[in-house]
């Protein structure tokens, strides 16, 4: 019986020129969630990362809070779905403007976009189906009789969540958005296939609110 901690990068870059970078206060959620994890008895036998940077540096900051003396592995099947494509092709295709007034506006049409695009009705490079996937076959990947830490994005662990859990696109799209910095979800890894045993916790973020954040 096996253990795989999803855990998601810290925060990003949100509004910069290149959003793939940890802010200050991500690496400091990623140091938080590492000592947590080592405060649990947790001692991981893998470290996995997506290839976006954000997720590898979270990986790292992780790792040394916690004291693991892991070489960790890449696997961009854990990276995220690019959401700027999606947008991008549901206004292309919608003829609306992508000059966004304020975050709530942003917001709405990225949902829109995001509809659209799991019904394939609007498709980036990489359809849902294509991401959903590869998704899967990457939790399968490091199912295992042992633990596994992987450090992915809100819209993987949102996705296996919903999947883990019975459910489709429509569950997902509502568990992607809720997905915390630097949270932990746990799965189990058994004969008897995977099995979603918790889902977003941040209890260790929740001392400052601060660093409880979505992007």
């Amino acid at each position: 019986m096996g253990v795989i901690y999803l855990v998601r990068h810290g925060q990003a870059s949100f509004g910069a020129d290149d959003y793939d970078v940890l802010a200050d206060r991500g690496r400091e959620q990623a140091r938080i969630a590492g000592a947590a994890l080592a405060a649990r008895g947790i001692r991981p036998d893998r470290l996995v990362s997506g290839g976006l940077r954000r997720q590898r540096d979270t990986l790292a900051a992780l790792a040394d809070a916690a004291g693991w003396d892991l070489e960790p592995r890449v696997d961009a099947r854990w990276d995220e779905f690019d959401h700027t494509a999606v947008l991008d092709d549901f206004l292309a295709t919608t003829g609306r403007s992508g000059d966004f007034t304020d975050s709530k506006e942003f917001h709405r049409a990225y949902l829109e976009a995001v509809a659209a695009w799991t019904t394939g009705a609007a498709a980036a490079q990489e359809t849902f189906a294509e991401f959903d996937a590869r998704c899967t076959a990457a939790l399968e990947a490091v199912a295992g009789d042992d633990t596994a830490v992987v450090v992915t994005s809100g819209g993987v662990i949102g996705l296996l969540a919903a999947r883990l859990l019975g459910g489709d696109a429509t569950r997902w799209a509502q568990l992607n958005t809720v997905v915390v910095n630097a949270s932990i979800s746990k799965v189990l890894s058994s004969g008897r296939g995977l099995t979603a045993l918790t889902f977003n916790e941040h209890g260790h973020l929740e001392h400052d609110r601060s660093l409880v954040t979505y992007r």
